[in-house]
């Protein structure tokens, strides 16, 4: 748990105001990609629906799919701010100097833009793929289940599987976008190499991001099944989104400084050791070679 601990602490330094800027674009990428809307659907389900299930699909994209053109604006916005944390966080952490000014916004979109977009994209069409087929499965059982326990257990046995595939999937993607800003391979490139430095701990990374986003899971299931508000939905869903991808692309640079030996020079200035005034010890001899 030696990243885990490592991300939060770096997040309660910095984290706050990422956040900030990564705000509006997780309140408005719910209304294409809900993160509550598949275990809303699920326990809402009902067995052999005389009006079938393709009208589910719908509902998927968000809480009103008329609405989706707002989540659409939320992806790309999305785009542009992550290109400036890919920047920001990683100056901080290679010189130690933190800043989000407006003067550097310029640079950070010419070199990391298009890796934010790639990696934006990823990540969204990754998760639709797993509420898709979740959401296929659960057609699935429903037509074949003779009773609701029994759909039931079959669908959370399916939610637990592939949530775990996709849980692993995005945990072997951690490193990609690191690797393709500092070596300018190509993404196929990029991604064999950050898979061969992290392929050992990609169970420990898992965990990490499991245990951050369990707790968001199991509130939307609560309010699923008492339905306690749409509000509490959206604003969990909003949350969810924030505070699991801010802490994702944290992880991405604390694993990426950690695998790659980078010595981490927010945390040497954090102690106040000057660097440039670090003096060597002289070199103890041996009395024989005084001799």
């Amino acid at each position: 748990m030696g990243y885990f601990k490592s991300t939060w602490k770096y997040f309660f330094s910095k984290g706050m105001l990422y956040m900030l800027l990564m705000a509006v674009p997780s309140f408005l990428i719910p209304f294409i990609l809900s993160p509550s809307s598949l275990l809303d659907i699920l326990t809402h389900m009902q067995l052999q629906d005389p009006n079938g299930y393709m009208h589910l699909f719908l509902r998927l994209f968000g809480f009103d799919y008329r609405y989706i053109w707002v989540g659409i604006i939320g992806l790309f916005l999305a785009v542009f701010l992550t290109a400036i944390l890919f920047g920001a966080i990683d100056r901080h952490m290679r010189t130690g100097d933190f800043t989000l000014s407006i003067k550097r916004i310029n640079v950070r979109m010419n070199y990391n833009i298009s890796t934010a977009f790639r990696f934006v994209m990823a990540m969204f069409f990754l998760y639709l793929v797993f509420e898709v087929l979740c959401l296929l499965f659960f057609i699935l059982w429903a037509t074949v289940a003779k009773t609701y326990t029994s759909f039931y257990v079959l669908c959370f046995f399916t939610l637990f599987i592939i949530g775990i595939l996709l849980t692993i999937a995005v945990s072997i993607m951690i490193l990609w976008p690191p690797f393709m800003l500092h070596t300018g391979l190509t993404s196929g490139n990029a991604f064999r190499m950050s898979f061969a430095q992290i392929k050992g701990s990609i169970t420990k990374i898992a965990m990490n991001i499991i245990f951050l986003f369990l707790p968001f899971y199991v509130i939307m299931l609560l309010n699923s099944l008492f339905d306690w508000s749409f509000m509490i939905g959206y604003v969990l869903d909003a949350l969810s989104v924030l505070l699991v991808y801010m802490f994702y692309i944290i992880l991405m640079y604390t694993i990426f400084y950690d695998v790659t030996g980078l010595e981490r020079m927010d945390q040497i200035k954090k102690r106040k050791i000057n660097i440039w005034k670090i003096k060597n010890k002289p070199i103890e001899t041996d009395k024989d070679d005084k001799e």
